[in-house]
């Protein structure tokens, strides 16, 4: 959220001796202060390893079956780091800290009441207003009836500004060979994205 003013404050130090760093919330670091400057430079550019996180709510394992079959296609893509959480087990905070990580998200959720699972929503919701950028998107899930989960994922991604590297996807009942060669797809684009691109900030 305040990338932006830490990029500018870290450029008034080039000029500074800089002997000490003393952040409002965290440690102080006494030694190494070019090491402590460079991390922040980095984390405050958000640029991202090289490995993607995937994030998704599931009601009867149908959504997470087709989490996992991405995370094993991005492994075979030749993604080393891949991070799969369930939204309702991991706490938020973990889910946060990879996803600041890594340069890679792709998020799936159920029909939920014609809208997104509770504790995906709160993920979203907690993105946008964290303002995270510089980050490659990709979304999934599983409906009966109307659906409502990937549609309130794609506003989620129309409002975080994130970039959408393939086609949203939602299995009807339960993924089909159809669709897990769609999210082979997914995989495939994600892995090449995110290896071969070079972020800078917007």
């Amino acid at each position: 959220k305040y990338v932006k003013q830490t990029q500018k404050a870290l450029e008034k130090l080039k000029t500074v001796d800089v002997r000490m760093f003393a952040p409002t919330h965290g440690l102080i670091w006494r030694q190494h202060p070019e090491h402590i400057a460079n991390l922040y430079d980095r984390w405050s550019r958000l640029d991202g390893d090289r490995g993607v996180v995937i994030v998704y709510g599931s009601m009867y394992g149908r959504t997470e079956r087709m989490a996992e079959y991405i995370a094993r296609e991005l492994i075979l893509a030749g993604i080393r780091h891949v991070k799969v959480y369930d939204a309702s087990k991991t706490h938020l905070s973990y889910i946060l800290s990879d996803i600041w990580k890594y340069r890679g998200l792709i998020i799936g959720s159920p029909a939920y009441n014609n809208g997104l699972f509770p504790t995906v929503e709160a993920l979203t919701n907690k993105l946008e207003q964290l303002h995270i950028k510089n980050r490659l998107l990709s979304l999934f899930g599983t409906a009966t009836w109307s659906g409502g989960g990937v549609k309130n994922l794609i506003r989620f991604a129309e409002a975080s500004g994130l970039e959408l590297i393939s086609p949203p996807h939602e299995a009807k009942y339960r993924a089909l060979e159809k669709d897990y060669e769609i999210c082979r797809d997914i995989a495939e684009r994600m892995a090449s994205r995110v290896m071969n691109d070079k972020f800078k900030m917007k």
